[in-house]
């Protein structure tokens, strides 16, 4: 049975417009993790064709990532490569971080939230509106990770040289002279 038609199938047995929306939300944030699942799981397939030569399949090994509509687990491929390394060329490609469980828009959405409210509030925010069990210390550690890539990045920025525009003409123009 697909999701929709199980969707409609509770919207009738539902008592009241509280349940119904209940309903819809929970059905629509499981479609967002079946397709996420689909996903990621195809997108590991057709990688497996474009994987370099020494690259070889060990076994494939789940992974959860907790997006903005719940938790995913997906299986993907772990390879060797030549003699000594070993790594999961999705998140490679992906450039998912290794022992990182959430994802970098549901990162963003935290850091944002955690701008004008603290670290708690934050977390209850998450929680309410999308059921993520999130922890005002995992905010926390999140939200000072995203400032120390903010600050790196501003950094380089500072570093570079700007080129300024040197003017032709400078006309001076007012009752100050």
């Amino acid at each position: 049975m697909d999701i929709l038609t199980e969707i409609e199938q509770n919207l009738v047995k539902s008592g009241s417009l509280f349940e119904a929306e209940q309903i819809i939300l929970k059905g629509v944030l499981e479609l967002g993790q079946a397709i996420m699942q689909n996903f990621l799981e195809s997108l590991d397939r057709n990688l497996k064709s474009q994987t370099p030569a020494n690259y070889q399949v060990i076994n494939k090994q789940p992974r959860t990532l907790n997006f903005i509509f719940g938790p995913v687990t997906f299986r993907r491929r772990y390879y060797q490569v030549g003699t000594k390394k070993r790594e999961f060329y999705l998140d490679q490609q992906l450039k998912i971080k290794p022992r990182r469980r959430l994802s970098p828009h549901y990162l963003m959405m935290m850091a944002k939230i955690a701008q004008t409210t603290t670290m708690r509030n934050t977390a209850d925010i998450l929680n309410l509106v999308f059921d993520s069990g999130i922890t005002a210390d995992s905010v926390m550690h999140a939200v000072h990770e995203l400032g120390n890539q903010v600050a790196e990045q501003t950094q380089v920025k500072e570093r570079q040289t700007t080129h300024r525009r040197t003017p032709r003409n400078l006309t001076i123009e007012g009752d100050a002279f």
